[in-house]
């Protein structure tokens, strides 16, 4: 065995002490722990159908958006018949005046007029010179509780359905009877006639049907 003092000797003659090895040990890292909550549960813990139940609701929610907007979309849709009134509706104002206008195709228009000393007109428009004169009371309508002026593009004026049925009335009255109207006219010519009081044409010769 090595004598201890002859090694002290020697260390202390090379005046250096021994340097000691030192290993140095990894330091581990924990594995983090997440923390769980009712939502990680999983309904159906079979591979690979392991779906927490955060991601069901998901689902679930984003399914429920897109049938909302799927239906919004379709009663948006069932209301683009009407949007023209209503925006034609939001340009009322002082001197303004909302018209139905009967197109010659037959269909109604809605639009928003200015309205000038009885004269309906699309203002200072330099596309559009139509003009219509406002005549007939009976000519206007009520929509939604406002006032409208019923138009058509072959008259310049308001039409006035009233006084229109009643003029068709008529005339299919007078074409369906015109036999008995010419012989109660013959008849009446007749006995003026005989008591001397009108010496004139019968009127009745006069008479022809309208919707001839």
């Amino acid at each position: 065995m090595p004598d201890i003092n002859a090694t002290i000797a020697a260390i202390i003659a090379n005046n250096s002490a021994a340097k000691p090895i030192i290993t140095v040990a990894p330091t581990p890292i924990p594995t983090p722990v997440l923390p769980t909550t009712a939502l990680d549960w999983a309904p159906i813990p079979i591979p690979p159908f392991n779906i927490p139940l955060w991601f069901i609701i998901f689902v679930l929610s984003a399914a429920a958006l897109v049938m909302v907007y799927f239906k919004w979309s379709d009663q948006s849709a069932n209301l683009d018949s009407i949007k023209v009134w209503y925006l034609k509706a939001r340009e009322l104002a002082l001197g303004k005046m909302q018209v139905i206008r009967l197109s010659r195709a037959g269909n109604f228009i809605p639009d928003c007029l200015t309205l000038f000393d009885n004269i309906l007109s699309y203002g200072d428009s330099e596309e559009n010179i139509n003009q219509w004169r406002l005549r007939s009371s009976q000519g206007i309508i009520k929509i939604a509780g406002i006032s409208a002026a019923f138009l058509s593009e072959d008259m310049d004026q308001n039409r006035d359905p009233v006084v229109e049925e009643a003029l068709c009335t008529a005339s299919e009255e007078l074409d369906d009877n015109i036999d008995a109207f010419r012989s109660a006219l013959t008849t009446r010519y007749d006995q003026l006639v005989k008591d001397k009081i009108y010496d004139g044409e019968n009127p009745a010769n006069y008479i022809k049907p309208i919707h001839s």
